[in-house]
C-alpha cells in the first residue's frame, strides 16, 4: 500500500524553555496550514484524496501531515512512462489490462502510458514555507499576551 508522510523535525538539540514553546508552536500553525495547503491544491475526482489528510504530533518537536488514500503517492507522483520507473504499465498475469471509465464503459489495453504527476504536496510545502516567518511572529505574540 502507498502512502504519502510529510515530516517536520528538528535536526538539532531541542530548544528549551520560552524558545522550546515558540517553536512548539511555529511547528503547530506550520503542519496547520501545511494540511490546509494540501487539501487545496489536491486533485478532486470523489474527495478521498483531497479529505483525507491528517495531521499526528511527535512527541517533543515535529510531527507529520499523512494521507490514508492509498493512491496519493501516485497522484503525486506519476505513474507508467511519467513515474519513477519511466515504464508503461503492462500487464503482469493477463494478455490485457482491464479498468472500467468514469462513464462505465469497460476498456481492455495492452499497455497504458500512466498517469502524469500532479506535484500538489511539493507546491504545497513551498507555499508554507513562504509563511513560515508569519507564524514564528504569531507565536511569540500569542506567547508574550499580545494575540
Amino acid at each position: 500500500m502507498a502512502s504519502m508522510y510529510v515530516e517536520i523535525d528538528l535536526k538539532r538539540g531541542e530548544p528549551e524553555g520560552v524558545t522550546y514553546k515558540i517553536v512548539k508552536r511555529t511547528i503547530s500553525l506550520s503542519r496547520l496550514e501545511l494540511k490546509g495547503n494540501i487539501q487545496r491544491n489536491a486533485p478532486v475526482d470523489q474527495g478521498k484524496l483531497q479529505g483525507g489528510w491528517f495531521i499526528s504530533p511527535y512527541p517533543g518537536l515535529g510531527g507529520s501531515v499523512h494521507s490514508n488514500a492509498h493512491y496519493t503517492s501516485y497522484v503525486n507522483d506519476g505513474t507508467g512512462i511519467y513515474g519513477p520507473l519511466g515504464k508503461p504499465i503492462r500487464p503482469r498475469n493477463a494478455k490485457a489490462l482491464k479498468f472500467t471509465t468514469k462513464t462505465g464503459k469497460t476498456v481492455f489495453a495492452k499497455s497504458v502510458r500512466g498517469i502524469k504527476p500532479r506535484r500538489f504536496v511539493e507546491k504545497s510545502i513551498t507555499q508554507t514555507e513562504r509563511r513560515n516567518d508569519e507564524f514564528l511572529i504569531r507565536a511569540v505574540m500569542e506567547n508574550e499576551g499580545s494575540l
